[in-house]
Formats: C-alpha cells, sequence, structure tokens
C-alpha cells in the first residue's frame, strides 16, 4: 500500500516536470493539431491533465494548445479544398454521415457563426474544418472564427478541468491519477454516446437543439417531403 501511494505521488511529479519543461506547451500543441486534424481526442485533455499537475501553466499550456488547434484548422481547410472533405471525412474515425452533412449544411446556411456552437454540438472540429472550403467559407473569416471559438473553448473547458484537478491534488497527491483515470472514463464514454446519437440519420445537436435551430435557422436539410423521407 505505502509503495502505491508512494508511485501516484511520482506520477504528479513527473507529470508536473513535464508540464514545467520546454515538452509541456509542445505535448499541448501536439494534442491540438492532433484532434483538428485526424485523431479523436480532445484538444483540452493535455490542458487538463498536465495542468493539473502544474497549475501555474494552464494559461500557457491553453494557449499552446489553441494555437495547436488553429494550426490544424489551417491544414484541415487547405486539405479540404485540395482533395474534397468529404472524402478524406470517409476515410477519418469516428465521424458520421449525418455529421458531415449536418456540419455542411450549418457552413452553407450560416457561414461562419457555425463554428462558434461547435463544441457544445459533439460534431469534431475537423469536420468542420475539411468542409469549409466547399460549404463556401472565406478562408480568412473562417481562420478568424475557428482560431476565436476553439481558443474558448480551450481555455474555458481545459482551464476548468485543469483547475478542478489541481485542487484535488491540494487535497492528495495521491488522487491525481485517480483524477485522470476518471477524465480518461468520462471522455471514451462522452465519445462513444455522441457516435452513438450521430450514427441516427436525423440527428440534430444533443445540446441545446432548439436555441441552436433559433439561432442558425437551420436550412433546407431539415424538411421532411411528403413521404416522411429527410431531404439530407
Amino acid at each position: 500500500m505505502a509503495s502505491m501511494k508512494a508511485r501516484s505521488g511520482r506520477w504528479a511529479r513527473r507529470a508536473g516536470r513535464l508540464a514545467r519543461g520546454p515538452a509541456g506547451p509542445l505535448v499541448a500543441f501536439a494534442g491540438g493539431v492532433a484532434e483538428a486534424t485526424f485523431v479523436p481526442v480532445l484538444p483540452d485533455v493535455s490542458v487538463a491533465v498536465l495542468g493539473a499537475a502544474a497549475p501555474e501553466r494552464i494559461a500557457l499550456l491553453a494557449l499552446w494548445a489553441s494555437a495547436g488547434s488553429a494550426c490544424g484548422g489551417v491544414a484541415t481547410y487547405v486539405a479540404g479544398a485540395a482533395f474534397g472533405g468529404e472524402r478524406i471525412l470517409r476515410r477519418t474515425p469516428l465521424v458520421t454521415q449525418r455529421m458531415r452533412t449536418w456540419a455542411a449544411a450549418e457552413m452553407r446556411g450560416t457561414g461562419t457563426r457555425a463554428l462558434w456552437p461547435q463544441p457544445w454540438t459533439g460534431v469534431p472540429f475537423r469536420v468542420f474544418g475539411y468542409q469549409a472550403s466547399e460549404s463556401g467559407l472565406p478562408f480568412v473569416p473562417y481562420l478568424l472564427a475557428s482560431t476565436a471559438s476553439r481558443a474558448f473553448r480551450v481555455v474555458l473547458a481545459g482551464g476548468a478541468v485543469a483547475c478542478a484537478g489541481a485542487a484535488l491534488r491540494t487535497v492528495d497527491e495521491r488522487a491525481y491519477p485517480i483524477f485522470v483515470a476518471g477524465l480518461s472514463v468520462l471522455y471514451v464514454e462522452s465519445m462513444r454516446r455522441l457516435v452513438r446519437h450521430w450514427s441516427e440519420p436525423d440527428a440534430l445537436p444533443p445540446t441545446t437543439p432548439v436555441q441552436i435551430r433559433r439561432r442558425h435557422r437551420l436550412p433546407v436539410t431539415h424538411l421532411r417531403t411528403s413521404g416522411g423521407q429527410s431531404l439530407c
């Protein structure tokens, strides 16, 4: 038992050294790039895990994760314009057909405004990024809107979770592995539920669909024909 307690404390101290060293911001940056392009992870995760071990670095880690997400957003826009967003997304893990059609319809109908509620829809940012050019979003407005919305999300969500983990560590440093394990379980279960939800052919965002529908005036993709068939 004593050795387990000591090992738990060492994990927190090692994560703190990583966060405080030059590799910490690079890990946060890489997480942002990976999430925005192909890997089904959240850019907040690196900020939360490292920030909980080094609370004084939360702001810096969030800044680097946001920068990585912005760079990944540029890459998805360019790749989608060059090779076709739909073609790329068909080969992207945990992206459903309904996610693709809904995101594209939102961008065609509301432009860059569709990017702001993205974190609360359950649709990955890369689904918007790869289809942005084909959906008629100019590059500069897309870059500005996506960078601002992603930074807001990373700072808000990642920072809040990191602060919660740091507060837990002040009670007992050995709680750090429990915090990381709990965060991992929550992420996996949330991802499973979201993918299952967006596998439905007529799925809408699970969070505040009425507000999103009212704000963006969802276009014709959500209408049905007289025979009950969805137009999307």
